[in-house]
């Protein structure tokens, strides 16, 4: 029996409908974009037929692509598939969520059960298999080969061996906890708490939360005090014009559970801004916020807005437009470290003027970043377990349970090596400076030497 023809009673063809679809959905448009579009190639309709017609036909585009990509996959002696489970609580349950992403990092099919046990497992292998055809091989274990670790760190920037960043960011790490613990009592004193412990404190400042309505003045304030602390010190030359913000909407801050920064578009831009997006709560399906209190407390906003506004991503974006910037170098030096160590070392440069509790966080984050440096490798190394990766991250560095298991993602199964570039990036930076310093000795200027790097764009700091 033959399909009816999903498109017999639309006078448009098909090809137009097609190409009208994935216009929308391969390329960032709006559907005023498409009718624009359209009507440049002599195809006059409205964006809200653009609208009817991605509601009508792009899940079946969808379905089609995904059997193309999966007849193609097969032809590979390569495919393979990555197979894990994870708990989950879905209105307050434990569940266990089963998912099958192929060597390239699509995740094929995912699947919840409340059970953990064979039938559960093999149900859900019949399932993908029925769907998606029998891999070449499975993969139940997220470790890579030492050999293909290390090229992914080099894809990244990070050009030393696991080992030796392992070996650095311990190093970092202790330092930076000693210093925490010692500067914990005096944020104590400040706010009369009765503990003195960095964890303990750092657990009483996220009790201090900022309303959602109140986010982007606290969050203006905040960075009107940095830029005029870097006016006053002379630590980097800033735009003449006010750094863009925003709230994001809940299905931005469901899909990115931090604040961060929007870049511009390097190419063809016409004034755009980058846009700092700030968090908003994120309700669960309990109506609840989710368990994310890691960067919605009033001591966080001085670090993330020098880390994602000024001087981090913002400037460094901002300053390559003004000074134009090549587009083979905006487009193509790109790499995690050149940017991410950029964002840590401009939040360091921040850190003296800061209140103390400000100063207390900017540790903490600093924390963070040289965990991943370690636990990242030492995880795909299998030098350390997921479980006891999981007691640093929140015991050590004191992150939500939900951003103790975002970041293990991160690690394992995400972008393995990606996480350790802020450590490494920031670790390049610094190491660049020192040089310069003593070369020029008291010629040596911070503002001419922050400005010089901030003028090469993505390049890498060496």
């Amino acid at each position: 029996m033959t399909k009816p023809d999903p498109f017999k009673c639309f006078h448009s063809s098909p090809e137009i409908i097609r190409l009208a679809v994935m216009l929308y959905v391969r390329f960032p448009l709006s559907l005023c974009n498409v009718e624009d579009l359209l009507h440049e190639r002599g195809i006059e309709i409205s964006h809200e037929t653009v609208r009817y017609w991605w509601n009508r036909f792009g899940p079946m585009f969808a379905a089609e692509i995904r059997r193309k990509r999966v007849q193609q996959m097969r032809a590979f002696s390569n495919w393979q598939w990555h197979l894990d489970e994870m708990f989950v609580k879905v209105n307050g349950e434990r569940h266990y969520l089963w998912r099958a992403v192929d060597h390239e990092g699509e995740v094929l099919e995912s699947f919840v059960t409340k059970t953990r046990d064979k039938k559960a497992a093999l149900k859900f292998l019949k399932k993908t298999m029925k769907r998606h055809g029998r891999p070449h091989v499975f993969v139940t274990d997220f470790r890579q080969p030492p050999e293909l670790y290390a090229f992914s760190l080099k894809k990244v920037g990070i050009d030393i061996a696991p080992e030796e960043l392992i070996k650095r960011a311990k190093v970092e790490f202790f330092e930076t906890r000693s210093a925490m613990q010692i500067l914990a009592p005096h944020v104590a004193t400040k706010f009369d708490l009765d503990v003195t412990d960095y964890r303990d404190v750092i657990r009483m400042l996220k009790q201090r939360t900022i309303p959602d309505d109140q986010l982007v003045a606290v969050y203006s304030d905040a960075i009107a005090d940095i830029e005029t602390k870097i006016v006053e010190h002379g630590i980097v030359t800033l735009p003449d014009y006010p750094v863009k913000m925003r709230l994001s909407t809940t299905a931005e801050a469901a899909a990115q559970a931090a604040p961060h920064m929007q870049p511009p578009p390097l190419a063809g831009n016409v004034g755009q801004q980058g846009e700092f997006i700030l968090l908003v709560s994120v309700p669960g399906a309990d109506g609840k916020a989710l368990a994310y209190d890691d960067f919605s407390f009033d001591a966080v906003r001085w670090t993330l807005s020098a880390h994602e506004a000024r001087p981090g991503h913002e400037l460094r974006f901002a300053t390559m437009l003004d000074l134009g910037v090549s587009l083979a170098r905006g487009l193509y030096a790109f790499n995690s470290v050149n940017v991410k160590g950029w964002a840590l070392y401009a939040a360091a440069e921040m850190v003296p003027y800061e209140s103390v509790e400000g100063q207390l966080i900017a540790m903490q984050h600093r924390l963070l970043r040289a965990a991943r440096a370690f636990l990242d490798p030492m995880l795909n190394l299998g030098l350390i377990s997921v479980d006891d990766a999981g007691e640093i991250l929140s015991n050590d560095v004191v992150l939500s349970d939900a951003m103790v298991k975002q970041e293990l993602d991160r690690y394992t199964f995400n972008a393995p090596g990606q996480a350790a570039s802020y450590f490494y990036g920031c670790s390049r930076l610094l190491e660049l400076r020192v040089a310069t310093k003593l070369a020029l000795g008291d010629k040596f200027d911070r503002k001419a030497f922050n400005n010089f790097i901030l003028s090469l764009g993505q390049l890498p700091p060496d």
